[in-house]
């Protein structure tokens, strides 16, 4: 009994259960930091991150000349490290000018509380123990199959719009450069 046998955290990180929109001042961060690169407000988008860092303007115009909106944004939760943090997985849809079609797509973000505001905000570098917490909770059986859920999503979209498929083609394109 002195040793603690760590197969049971990592047999409780894997089963542990996903909820859904269960952390309402979570749910708000998060509407609030979409509603903030939606709208190119680098100003908010800094109050929403810890710690506060410059945001890359260009790279937010950039981002919403391309994203018209973020739909559906779901909050799925794991607790995190420490009280008041939580690692996040969040489902959303990706409304992409001039394209009908919307791209589904997750995020993986790690928030806290912020001892000076009360606030949550999105943890901008997580340590190498929150990574390793993050890397964790994605083995996570109900992580697994949500994202394994959002990427057949993705691809039945992807098969569906020939102008979404050549855009992600495109972006993807960008991103190897």
């Amino acid at each position: 009994g002195k040793y603690k046998d760590s197969t049971d955290d990592k047999d409780k990180d894997e089963k542990a259960k996903l909820e859904t929109n269960a952390v309402l001042p979570v749910n708000q961060l998060i509407e609030r930091y979409y509603e903030a690169k939606k709208s190119c407000d680098a100003t908010a988008l800094m109050s929403l991150i810890y710690p506060s860092m410059l945001i890359d303007e260009e790279e937010l115009k950039v981002e919403a000349e391309l994203v018209e909106d973020y739909l559906n944004v779901v909050c799925y939760t794991l607790p995190g490290l420490s009280k008041d943090s939580y690692v996040v997985w969040v489902e959303f849809e990706y409304k992409f000018r001039g394209i009908d079609k919307e791209a589904p797509a997750l995020n993986r973000m790690y928030v806290v509380k912020s001892t000076e505001t009360d606030e949550y905000q999105i943890y901008a570098s997580p340590d190498e123990k929150m990574l390793e917490h993050m890397e964790k909770l994605s083995k996570n059986e109900d992580v697994k199959e949500l994202s394994e859920k959002i990427e057949k999503r993705l691809n039945r979209a992807l098969e569906a719009d020939e102008s979404l498929m050549s855009f992600y083609k495109q972006l993807i394109h960008n991103k190897e450069r």
